[in-house]
């Protein structure tokens, strides 16, 4: 089973250690200042600018689809995207940047210095790009615009939980013919990304309502 879970659903997890999270974020902050210390990112021979990313307070994961993507694509491929798809990818990149890096849960916190629960790594990433959500997944199901998540696009949250309860949030990565892939926080393995449907704890679990707080 992914993770223990209390009567009503709630995810149980015992607290972090505080001095590992203080040496985590200090990691964080002086690679923060290595990385991103230049004004802009520049990237291939056509000088397609990132200016989103000198923004981030952390590093982006170097094993990322950002970085591979950086690592990968040549010139000639590189793509013109509508303002409204690029800020999306914004937010998603913003939020992959927080995992592989240890970000424990923390029952109740929205603070990267104590770590995630599920809705608040979602409020955190959200309002870092000036979107407001409330701080349970049961009442972010109720905001934003409703679609089925067959429709959900990046950026977009899809929720988890029993008949009559809502229990856990995630956010969109992708949603193809790959599977559904979103980031959130679990309560066993902190801040990670996968895909959904390839998983036997949370597929099932998966409620048929997405919803769009980016509006975009």
């Amino acid at each position: 089973m992914e993770a223990t879970s209390s009567s009503d659903g709630r995810c149980l997890y015992p607290q972090t250690k505080r001095i590992k999270q203080f040496i985590l974020q200090s990691l964080l902050t002086i690679l923060s200042l290595n990385i991103y210390a230049a004004p802009t990112a520049t990237f291939f021979e056509n000088r397609t600018t990132i200016n989103t990313i000198t923004n981030f307070p952390i590093p982006i994961n170097n094993t990322s689809m950002f970085m591979s993507f950086v690592a990968n694509t040549p010139t000639f491929m590189t793509e013109r995207v509508s303002p409204s798809a690029q800020r999306r990818q914004d937010i998603v990149w913003f939020a992959e940047s927080h995992t592989g890096w240890g970000l424990q849960y923390s029952l109740g916190s929205s603070s990267i210095d104590d770590g995630f629960d599920c809705s608040g790594f979602v409020r955190y990433v959200l309002n870092y790009f000036d979107y407001k959500a409330s701080r349970s997944s049961s009442n972010q199901f109720k905001e934003g615009t409703s679609i089925p998540v067959a429709l959900a696009r990046k950026g977009d949250l899809v929720f988890f939980g029993g008949k009559n309860n809502v229990s856990h949030v995630a956010m969109v990565v992708s949603n193809d013919d790959k599977g559904l892939v979103v980031v959130h926080s679990t309560c066993s393995r902190g801040v990670i990304k996968e895909n959904i449907t390839e998983s036997a704890y949370w597929k099932p679990k998966l409620k048929d309502k997405a919803v769009n707080i980016i509006g975009l």
